[in-house]
Parts: structure tokens; C-alpha cells; sequence
């Protein structure tokens, strides 16, 4: 060695690494002394830092861990390349140093998720070709352990080093982009490829004869058939994540969001949103609003024979319009005109939704852009012929012999109806109550309630459409002298408006009901804020119900006991809710000690449901209560009291108008509050309803919902709803913490700018709450915590402060409160309640996977 070199600063590091590891200086103290030693601006490769550390650490018979920490420290700091790391790692040939070999292999094993490179083309290349090398001295290690054999056995030491081996290779080959390095390292260098493949038949053949059972043989098989198959990556790999248009995802997802969970909701706070992203990622207004029309045309695409597919139809034909008439008022003239254009390129999208959805969904959405002014007559006709000449759609078939129209053309029919309802609701119904009755039961008819919701929910009108029911709802309540007509009329309106009401408060979220100040007082939105099941599995506490009356509670069970039917007339309904569940339970109680037969029961349950339906809700209400607060073994009779509830309705009577529209209506909402607790294949469709698999950590559920996305670039409905259910099992802390933790493993640019859109879009279903808990409680974690710092350094460090930035502007657009918002759309929690909250409410099942 020449003078020049004793004066270099690899002397100078060699030398620092013996005072290192002679006073037992930390990571962090070493790392402070080095930056001192190498010049400023230089990379440690240039002084063979890391062939050097390496060298000192396996000096010894085991590697030194004290020595590895100062090489992991110097690969988090970037002070070293891992392309330097690999090579010199490929250069060790000391095989009898076996803790040295299973060391270094421990050390490979932490690399794949952190390998990147976004330097020049030359250190692209040597980075190939140092995988390739690693790789070829893993596949020496593996041969050398399987050639030493002691009485025909493989020791403990070296099946751990073929374990070890197979599981960096595993990952190489399972990684596209190492997978991708590897593939380019073998074109580089077909000699050192030749040699991998002459080791790999020497291994296969000595696995041929290998008898020992402490070897994996076909873990290993396996391995090696994926290195002998490497040339696959020839063929075109079909990946669905589109890194350059990750902000797909992001609005993909964030409408999907506002469609499905907030369809009730204003739509001011999700167009400042779009707003808001368009300006971050530097989208023009044109593609901004094809990236909405390709969102929605998925959304119908996914939510097709589904109960969803009415939400999805009312957001992209009435809602969705409007959202552009309000984006439209700062664009340009031509901006959706532009968009269309774009979204004629995506041919087949536009195919799989018309045969989905059994219309021309382009051709309705034209209609309904000419409609509010935001493209002309003339453009509409000129860009329908472009999509028959350029798509090639399929032609629909003719449907005007059809019973059943499809359910998009049922919305844009509904429309104008609900204005027409909601002018007919306004009526005096004390002067005009046939006339109300028979608009209310025809709503009741067929799925016409459900399609005349969903497009009053579009146009924001469910509120007003509560208001009114609850208005009708109040007036049924009143006693007056009245003849018998007048009596079941009476009946008749109380429950209709009772039964919809339910259905509207389960469909939009009870506050959607009871928000409004003038509904606020009425007994309905007593009962449902006290009785009423939420959606999620949320009941009322039996002792927080309304209190009933003991002396009318006395004569309606003698009243069943008599088997006589219920009354109509001067009967006050809302004292009959009330009472009625108090009867039914000294009903159960009387059947649980043996005083009532089964028989008996039944019978006192078919007079409850024999007139008023909304009676059969107020006790399947409080059953399910009770079921929710009672042991296992005494849930069997409340359970069977409301499958009986739910049995169909018998032959009618014809004093009792519009008894099978009502029970059909009675019998849905008492499924959706009862499915909580038992759940039934028959509601497969109902996506809004998910359950978590029993024995599976919520933490395991929310990263494979989260993986799957990644992968695919867009999350399906019962993934929309599965989330807004973990988060209302487990709290904002722990949503915001596991998803920041799966961000900062990835290492690439590209995946961590993908990753942190999802999350952003993620956030969404609780915006405020999800910032609050990264700005209070996620990101100090990380900065006050010395192990947690290497998480931080660029590029992940950028990402996550951007992601950060993003949800705070989300926060501040979306400001302004909207009654949609709380406990059904987007999930309401108190922030500094929910911060302070303990994980350990829900126990193993939230800690399992941290």
C-alpha cells in the first residue's frame, strides 16, 4: 500500500471503526463522526465505507451487531448505496464462518422493501448487477450448506441459512422492481447467469437424493424453479397501478366515498375537495372532470345488482351535475365539452357500464349535461356520434316491451316526481288527508320509495321530505271524536309516516331526521334518538329508552291475553309505541319462566302485527336491544320472537288498506336493525352491512383492504363499507397509525406517492378526525421516538409531510358543518375524545398485528 493511501480517509475510517467499537459508540454517534470524516458532498462508496464496516464486523467466528448497526445507519442516513452493500456482501467466501453467513443473510433479509435507486443510468447498472451478484453468492450459500451434512443431517445452523436464503429470493422474485433489476443484471452479464444456472442443477440434483428431514425441500424446489423461470419477465406484465396518474386513485376513491357513504350530504365540501386536488397535482379542469366521469361509470359498474346502484345512478345523473354547474363557474366555457372528448377515449369502460346497467349511461349523461347548460344542444348530438363511430358500443336491446326499466332511467324519471311529491306533501292534511294517503301509499308501491329517496337525496330535499312526514306523524297523534273512517285513516297515516321515517333515518343516518329545528321536538325523533338501532350495530341502552306507562302497559296485555285485535279507534299511536315493547317484555319474561306456551306467544305476536306495522318495529327495537345486552344462551326466544315478526303477511283484510306494501317496508327495516346480531345470507347484497370474520385482527382486515387497492388502483363498495366499519370498531388513532405505519415501509418515490394518496383518500371518511390524530398523536410518536427516525429519512420523510399538508388544506375546505356528515355518511367522532381513547376497548383484536 502506497503513501497515498495511508492518507486516505478509508485509513481514517478504518481507524474510527476500531475507536468505534472500542468505546461502543451508538448508531447515531458513529454516524455524527463520519459525516466529519468523509468530505462533504461525497458518498462513502467512493472510500469503500462499506467493504470496510463489513470487514470489521466479521472479523470474528459471529458477526459483531454492534458494527452491523453502524452499516444500518449509514444505509438510513444514505451515506452508503445498497448497490455497494450487495457487492461487498457478494465477496464474503469465508462458508465455514457459518453465524457470519446466517448474519449477513439476517442483514439481506431487511433489504427488498427498502431497495431503490433514482440516481444516473451508470449506478441503475451497477445496482443490477450487484443483485445479480448477491443473488449468485446466496445461491453458493445454499449449495455449500446442503454439501454439509454431518451423519446425513443438516445442522440447525445451516437450515437456518437455507431458510434465511430462500426468503431473500422469495422476495427478489415476488418484487416487480427487483425481479425487473435482476432480469437486467442477467442480460448484463450471461456468464455469471451461466454460473447461477449450473449451481442450481448441482442443487437440484443433490436435493434428489437429500433424505433429510430437517431440509424444505420443496420450499427450496420452488425457489429454484422461480430463478430458472426468470425469463417470464419478457412477457408483458399487466399492472393495474398506474403510478404517473396515481391522483386517479385518489378521486376514484374520494367519489366513491362521497356517492355511497354521504348521498344526502351537500355537495359544497367534496367540490372545494376536487378543487383542492386539481390545484396540488396540476390537473386541468377538463381532466379533473373526466377523471369524475370515469369514477362514477365505475362506481355504477361495481354497484350493479346490488342494493347500491341507486345511490350510484342519482350521484352521476343528478348530483354529479350539479358538482360541474358549481366547478363550471371559474372554467372555461369548453371544459366539459373537453372532457367528454377524453372519456370517449376509455371505449371500453363506456361498453362494460351501458351492458351493466342495460342503457346508454354516455348518452344519459349528455342528456343531463345539456340539460344544465354546461355543454349545448348542438355539442351533445355531435359527441354521441363520436362515441357510435369511435367506441363501437354495443347496441342495446330494445326495451320498450319490458316490465322493468332500468333503474338509471328510474332516477331521471324520478326527479322531477320528487318536486311534485314534496308540493303535495305541503298540502293542510286536515282538509286534504285522501288525497295525501294516496300519494303516500302509491310511494310505498313496488321499489318507487327507494328510487324517489335516492333522487330527493341527490337534490339534497330528504331533510325537507322528513320534515313533512314528521309533520303528518304529529297531526296522526291528535284524539278527536271521529267516526271509524276517520280512525283507520288516522291509523293508516301514523303508520306510513312512521314506517318511512325509520327507513329514511337507516338509508341517511337519524340526524338526518331529527337535525332539523322544527323536528327536533316530535315524538319520532325522541324515539329514534332513544330507541332506534343505528346502522353498525349501535343500540339503544334499555334503561335510556322512553318510559312506558304501567297502567296502559296492564291493559294492552290483557288485551293479547284476551286475543281480541287491536283497536283503531281514539287510540293515541305514539302512547301504543311506546307501551307495546314494555308489554312484550312481560310477555318474554312470562314465556322464559315457563307461565306462556310458545303457542300463546305467537299468537300475541300475529295481534301486533295484525294492523299497525310500525308497532312490530317498535318491539323488534327493543328486542334487539335486549339480544345485545343479554348472555348467549338467552338470546334463542327474542330471537325467535322476531323471525316470527318477520314471517310473510298472511291473506289481507280489506278493512286494512295497504297491509302488504307496509309489511314489506316493516320487514325491511327490521332486517337491517337485526342483521347486527344475527347475520343471514339472504342479505348478501346489502353491501352497506359487512362483518368482521370472526378471530380476525382488524389491523390483518384494514392492510389487505389497503394492499388490494394499492394494487389495483381503485377500492370496490363492500371495501367502502368494510372501512367505515373498522373505523367505527376501533378509533381514529388506530386507523391513521396502522396506515402511516404501511406507508413508511415502501421505500421507491413512485410507491410512496401512490400509497399516500390512498391514505389521503382513506382519510376522507373521518377527514378531521384522521388529521387531528396524525397531528397530535401519530407523527410525534415518530419524532420523539430515536428508533423510529430512520422511518423519516427521504423520500418517506417528503411524502408523509406532504400527506400531512394535504389533510390539513382537506380539513380547512371542509370546515363548514353538514348535518349529512354525522353518524351515517362520513363517521362523526369527537377529535380529543377519540385521541385520548384507549385501543384496549377492543382488546387482542386491535394488537395482534402492530
Amino acid at each position: 500500500m502506497d503513501q497515498a493511501s495511508n492518507s486516505s480517509p478509508t485509513n481514517q475510517i478504518k481507524s474510527l471503526l476500531l475507536q468505534a467499537w472500542r468505546e461502543r459508540w451508538s448508531d447515531v454517534q458513529w454516524a455524527i463522526r463520519i459525516k466529519k470524516v468523509l468530505p462533504k458532498g461525497v458518498s462513502g462508496d467512493a472510500y469503500n465505507l462499506a467493504e470496510c464496516i463489513l470487514e470489521q464486523g466479521l472479523t470474528g467466528p459471529s458477526p459483531n451487531q454492534l458494527v452491523f448497526s453502524y452499516l444500518q445507519m449509514a444505509l438510513s442516513s444514505q451515506v452508503v448505496s445498497y448497490a455497494s452493500i450487495l457487492q461487498t456482501i457478494s465477496k464474503f467466501s469465508s462458508f465455514g464462518k457459518v453465524h457470519c453467513i446466517h448474519g449477513l443473510l439476517e442483514l439481506l433479509c431487511t433489504f427488498p422493501k427498502r431497495i431503490y435507486c433514482d440516481g444516473n443510468a451508470e449506478e441503475c447498472m451497477a445496482l443490477c448487477m450487484s443483485v445479480l451478484k448477491v443473488v449468485s453468492w446466496i445461491v453458493v450459500c445454499l449449495r455449500h450448506s446442503l454439501l454439509s451434512r454431518t451423519d446425513a443431517k443438516v445442522s440447525a445452523e445451516h437450515a437456518e441459512i437455507l431458510t434465511l436464503g430462500c426468503d431473500f429470493i422469495s422476495s427478489i422474485v415476488e418484487n416487480a422492481f427487483l425481479k425487473s433489476l435482476l432480469f437486467v443484471g442477467k442480460k448484463e452479464s450471461p456468464s455469471t447467469w451461466e454460473e447461477v444456472e449450473g449451481l442450481l442443477a448441482e442443487i437440484g440434483k443433490h436435493l434428489s437424493h437429500q433424505i433429510s428431514s430437517s431440509v424444505d425441500k420443496d420450499r427450496i424446489n420452488g425457489v429454484l424453479i422461480s430463478l430458472r423461470n426468470l425469463d417470464e419477465l419478457n412477457q408483458p406484465v399487466l399492472n393495474v397501478r398506474h403510478n404517473p396518474a396515481a391522483i386517479t386513485c385518489n378521486i376514484s376513491l374520494s367519489t366513491a366515498l362521497e356517492a355511497v357513504l354521504n348521498p344526502a350530504g351537500g355537495f359544497q365540501s367534496f367540490t372545494r375537495h376536487m378543487l383542492l386536488l386539481s390545484t396540488i397535482e396540476g390537473l386541468s379542469r377538463p381532466q379533473l372532470y373526466c377523471e369524475l366521469f370515469k369514477a362514477c361509470f365505475q362506481g355504477n359498474i361495481d354497484a350493479s345488482l346490488t342494493n347500491e346502484e341507486l345511490k350510484w345512478h342519482a350521484f352521476t345523473y343528478i348530483k354529479l351535475p350539479q358538482i360541474l354547474q358549481e366547478m363550471h363557474k371559474t372554467g372555461a366555457a369548453n371544459d366539459v365539452e373537453a372532457a367528454l372528448g377524453l372519456l370517449l377515449q376509455h371505449g371500453p369502460l363506456l361498453q362494460q357500464v351501458d351492458v351493466r346497467c342495460n342503457c346508454d349511461c354516455m348518452q344519459l349523461l349528455i342528456n343531463q349535461l345539456v340539460k344544465y347548460e354546461l355543454i349545448t344542444d348542438q355539442q351533445g348530438r355531435v359527441l354521441i356520434e363520436r362515441e357510435a363511430k369511435e367506441c363501437m358500443k354495443l347496441k342495446m336491446p330494445d326495451q320498450s316491451g319490458s316490465p322493468a326499466n332500468p333503474n338509471a332511467n328510474l332516477i331521471l324519471r324520478a326527479e322531477p316526481t320528487v318536486n311534485s311529491v314534496l308540493k303535495t306533501l305541503d298540502a293542510d292534511c286536515s282538509k286534504n288527508q285522501d288525497a295525501l294517503m294516496h300519494v303516500l301509499c302509491q310511494m310505498l308501491s313496488g321499489k318507487s320509495f327507494e328510487v324517489i329517496l335516492a333522487a330527493a337525496a341527490a337534490r339534497g330535499k330528504v331533510q325537507s321530505f322528513a320534515v313533512k312526514l314528521i309533520k303528518f306523524n304529529e297531526f296522526s297523534k291528535q284524539v278527536q271524536g271521529e267516526n271509524q273512517k276517520a280512525s283507520q285513516a288516522r291509523a293508516l297515516l301514523f303508520d306510513v309516516s312512521f314506517l318511512m321515517l325509520c327507513h329514511i333515518c337507516q338509508l341517511y343516518g337519524i340526524d338526518m331526521v331529527t337535525g332539523d329545528e322544527e323536528a327536533s321536538d316530535s315524538f319520532f325523533s325522541l324515539w329514534a334518538r332513544k330507541c332506534l338501532p343505528e346502522s353498525g350495530g349501535k343500540y339503544a341502552a334499555l334503561e335510556t329508552g322512553i318510559p312506558a306507562d304501567p297502567n296502559k302497559v296492564e291493559v294492552l296485555l290483557q288485551q293479547f291475553q284476551a286475543g281480541s285485535e287491536l283497536k283503531l279507534s281514539l287510540v293515541k299511536w305514539h302512547e301504543m309505541c311506546v307501551n307495546v315493547p314494555a308489554a312484550m317484555q312481560e310477555v318474554l319474561v312470562a314465556w322464559e319462566v315457563g307461565a306462556l306456551s310458545a303457542e300463546a306467544v305467537k299468537s300475541i305476536l300475529e295481534t301486533v302485527r295484525s294492523r299497525m306495522c310500525c308497532l312490530s318495529v317498535c318491539v323488534s327495537a327493543w328486542l334487539c336491544s335486549y339480544i345485545h345486552t343479554s348472555k348467549h344462551d338467552d338470546r334463542l326466544k327474542p330471537l325467535n320472537m322476531i323471525n316470527h315478526l318477520l314471517t310473510p303477511a298472511t291473506a289481507t283484510d280489506p278493512s286494512n288498506p295497504n297491509y302488504n306494501e307496509r309489511h314489506v317496508l316493516m320487514t325491511t327495516i327490521i332486517r337491517r336493525m337485526f342483521h347486527d346480531l344475527h347475520p343471514v345470507a339472504s342479505m348478501k347484497m346489502n353491501l352497506h352491512i359487512q362483518t368482521i370474520p370472526a378471530k380476525t385482527p382488524i389491523t390483518e382486515i384494514l392492510l389487505e383492504i389497503f394492499q388490494v387497492t394499492y394494487r389495483k388502483g381503485w377500492m370496490d363498495l363492500k371495501s367502502v363499507y368494510m372501512l367505515r366499519h373498522l373505523l367505527q370498531v376501533g378509533n381514529c388513532r388506530w386507523y391513521v397509525t396502522s396506515l402511516i405505519r404501511e406507508l413508511l415501509k415502501l421505500s421507491r418515490q413512485d410507491d410512496l406517492q401512490m400509497a399516500a394518496r390512498l391514505i389521503h383518500a382513506m382519510f376522507m371518511i373521518d377527514i378531521q378526525g384522521c388529521t387531528l390524530n396524525l397531528i397530535t398523536h401519530v407523527i410525534p410518536d415518530i419524532l420523539t421516538s430515536a428508533a423510529k427516525l430512520e422511518l423519516i429519512t427521504d423520500p418517506r420523510g417528503k411524502t408523509l409531510a406532504w400527506l400531512l399538508v394535504l389533510s390539513i388544506n382537506s380539513v380547512l375546505i371542509n370546515h363548514e358543518p353538514q348535518v349529512a356528515e354525522t353518524k351515517h355518511g362520513r363517521a362523526e367522532y369527537d377529535g380529543e375524545a377519540d385521541a385520548e381513547e384507549s385501543t384496549d376497548e377492543t382488546g387482542s383484536r386491535l394488537t395482534d398485528n402492530q
